[in-house]
């Protein structure tokens, strides 16, 4: 495997002062990455990302049990490939978690793709940003930390008097979790229309939707999930990937208290692989009290689940729960503060009047389900459209053309009908040959005319 030094221009060092986190460092690390991305995008597009998925799992310990690691990095490009701007966030480690995130989004000398397959991969994770934030090391001042290069890379070097104290990197946990809080506040395009000189003009914006996704792991990675829980970051567990993640997940679904501490016994030694005296002990036992108080906005992911549940689903599961839920365990919440009753709601912001809404919106063959779920709630409950019936009979076309079977099956399950008026629409978007002047082309005209008919069939199926 080849290792390469990042450019200056791609990495960037952070200074820490204090153990206690404090907005500059923060605003310094957002802004950062802000400015690195859009010089990335040459200055067309600014706006923050419509996924962010912050992957944790680097451990120092070993522990020899395999896993299906492809389940993982296949289900992980699935969730990001329907996204046009995504951010993918790791520790940017050379080996572990690290490595296997890099070979999954980056061509590596063992990866031994042909190069169409790595163009087909290209072009489908293109809006993809790979950013590694991690705490500094003295190799970093060295200049020998060799990484598989990232997009961007961010070294969080703390200079504050008591950094012996805070033990397995405690202030990076709390640090990067407290940055994944403030960037889950801050709002994204979720529907936009271009405009001839000012590029892309946003009619709807989102709250960013973050994500932690925890694979095997160690102690530090249990005080990383425990950091994030406590600032209402949703964090996804892969159960099977082993080590510290299975040791919190067998904890999570043992009901019975008095069994939870048999479980945690048994289980803690094989899967940590550390010698653990009285007091981490202890300290294990209270992180994953805490991770269960805060359970509501875990979702739990089992790769080797033989019902073919798909990762991507997983990942929208655990983001509407997380937008969702995430304030009820508040007691100071303001009671005068009236939120909208739905989910989405509360999480979308009107930026300008989008006119007729689908017009707008194309739903693409790959696209996150999540958008659907948004796209559909909007549409029902938003007092901006008028015409709420046409704009869910474009959305069924959109559904249609983009060969989305789950989103067309929804649809009609709740009472949408297709509209013939748009049958040459769909006609002329998924079966029209590319120059083709419909006079001489009788064999593939034919072809088109029995799917024609193989369309209005099973449309009439739907509608009956």
């Amino acid at each position: 495997m080849s290792y390469k030094l990042l450019p200056p221009t791609r990495y960037k060092e952070i200074q820490v002062t204090q153990s206690k986190i404090r907005k500059d460092d923060l605003s310094e690390i957002y802004s950062t990455l802000r400015r690195s991305v859009y010089i990335a995008a040459k200055g067309h597009d600014n706006s923050l990302p419509g996924l962010v998925l912050a992957v944790i799992g680097d451990s120092e310990s070993y522990v020899p049990k395999p896993w299906n690691t492809t389940a993982f990095t296949s289900g992980l490009l699935q969730s990001i490939q329907g996204v046009k701007k995504s951010w993918v966030i790791y520790r940017g480690n050379k080996d572990g978690v690290s490595a296997l995130i890099h070979n999954a989004f980056r061509e590596t000398a063992d990866t031994k793709l042909a190069t169409t397959q790595q163009n087909a991969l290209n072009s489908k994770i293109k809006g993809n940003t790979l950013i590694a934030i991690r705490p500094w090391t003295k190799m970093d001042q060295e200049g020998n930390n060799k990484v598989n290069e990232p997009d961007l890379i961010l070294s969080i070097r703390p200079v504050f008097t008591d950094v012996q104290k805070e033990r397995k990197y405690r202030w990076f946990n709390r640090y990067l979790s407290h940055f994944l809080k403030n960037l889950s506040e801050e709002y994204t395009p979720l529907l936009s229309k271009e405009k001839e000189q000012e590029g892309e003009l946003a009619l709807i914006n989102m709250r960013v939707p973050v994500l932690m996704i925890a694979v095997e792991g160690d102690i530090s990675t249990i005080h990383q999930i425990k950091s994030a829980l406590r600032r209402n970051v949703p964090v996804l567990l892969t159960k099977g990937s082993g080590k510290a993640v299975d040791v919190i997940v067998d904890y999570l679904e043992e009901s019975r208290p008095l069994e939870k501490e048999k479980v945690l016994k048994e289980n803690a030694p094989l899967l940590l692989g550390i010698y653990m005296r009285s007091e981490e002990y202890t300290k294990l036992k209270r992180r994953l009290k805490i991770i269960q108080k805060h359970s509501h906005i875990i979702t739990i992911f089992d790769l080797n689940n033989n019902k073919n549940y798909k990762l991507e689903d997983f990942v929208v599961k655990a983001i509407i729960k997380g937008w969702s839920l995430k304030e009820i365990k508040n007691s100071s919440a303001n009671p005068n503060d009236k939120k909208k009753i739905s989910v989405v709601m509360n999480n979308v912001e009107i930026e300008r009047a989008a006119g007729c809404l689908m017009e707008h919106f194309h739903v693409a063959p790959g696209s996150l389900s999540l958008y659907f779920y948004i796209a559909y709630q909007y549409i029902l409950e938003s007092c901006e459209i008028e015409n709420k019936e046409k704009e869910l009979e474009l959305f069924l076309l959109e559904a249609i053309i983009a060969n989305r079977v789950d989103y067309v099956s929804t649809l009609i399950q709740h009472g949408v009908t297709f509209d013939r008026n748009y049958m040459c629409r769909l006609f002329d978007e998924t079966l029209k040959c590319d120059g083709c002047d419909a006079k001489d082309c009788r064999r593939i005209h034919a072809i088109h005319f029995v799917r024609y008919q193989t369309i209005e069939y099973r449309l009439d199926l739907f509608n009956s």
